[in-house]
């Protein structure tokens, strides 16, 4: 086993399925795949649901003129925020790499100082959000 030998062994059962076994490497645990498939079980009823309450497609053919404009204004804001925030992100992405050979160079533990900054957000975010969003 593995905590005893120090060898990681991967449980070679057959799989019950064999689309799943298709979808799914081997090596993934077998709680994440049922864990998957239920979640897009979950999505597909939920759709099916929406289509045959009527918030398909169809509820989109009601809209008026006015409404029609807004939501073409609307979704080229969308656009625009989405192309403005993907450059931000990737800048940080790109900046995380440069600090983390910074701060590796100093002797700075990087993990926790990762985990610092993650938890104080954690933290005063919930804090700071419930008061920013009171009447």
């Amino acid at each position: 086993m593995w905590p005893f030998d120090g060898k990681p062994e991967l449980a070679e059962a057959p799989p019950p399925y064999k689309l799943l076994a298709a979808l799914f490497p081997a090596a993934w645990p077998a709680d994440l795949s049922n864990l998957f498939v239920g979640l897009v079980g979950v999505l597909i009823v939920l759709s099916v649901l929406r289509r045959l309450r009527g918030g398909g497609e169809a509820a989109a053919d009601k809209t008026t003129r006015s409404s029609a404009k807004r939501e073409k204004a609307f979704a080229a804001f969308q656009r625009e925020y989405l192309a403005v925030f993907l450059v931000t992100m990737l800048a940080d992405w790109l900046q995380g790499t440069n600090m983390y050979t910074l701060y590796s160079g100093y002797g700075v533990s990087v993990s926790t100082l990762f985990l610092s900054g993650f938890s104080s957000s954690l933290v005063f975010g919930t804090v700071v959000g419930l008061l920013v969003d009171r009447p």
